[in-house]
């Protein structure tokens, strides 16, 4: 039995033989096996490892996708008290950066630097506007 896989744009025919049947069972029963119980739900009905993979790949992705946006939204609502703790502060925004890269999305350091300016207290409106002025100048 031939059985047709698409890889991008490319098609590959490739037949069923034992070992194949044999390994696929065995991927199946294995991604089965490691998947969280409340996702089991989600690939009740699928026999194929690759059918089991592209369920959940997708599920994580729309996952990640909102991760993404809950943790922008938290970083842009992140802010220094007046006459906090600069280096606690640093510290969070480096370790909410290092969850955004996590989730594939990277900042560039000039993101990274506008985001730390835009947390600062109003008692750092001085530093903020000389920073503002090397970067655009």
């Amino acid at each position: 039995m031939d059985m047709e896989l698409k890889t991008g744009a490319v098609r590959l025919n490739f037949e069923r033989t034992e070992a194949w049947i044999d390994k696929n069972e065995r991927a199946a029963a294995t991604i089965g096996y490691l998947v969280e119980s409340s996702q089991l739900q989600l690939i009740k009905n699928t026999s194929s490892a690759r059918e089991l993979w592209d369920i959940l790949h997708d599920y994580h992705v729309k996952q990640t996708s909102a991760g993404r946006v809950v943790l922008l939204k938290r970083m842009s609502r992140l802010e220094l008290e007046e006459n906090g703790n600069v280096e606690e502060h640093l510290i969070a925004m480096d370790a909410m950066y290092d969850k955004l890269a996590e989730v594939g999305c990277d900042m560039a350091d000039e993101l990274k630097g506008a985001f730390i300016l835009a947390s600062l207290p109003e008692s750092y409106e001085g530093l903020v506007k000389v920073m503002e002025g090397i970067d655009g100048g």
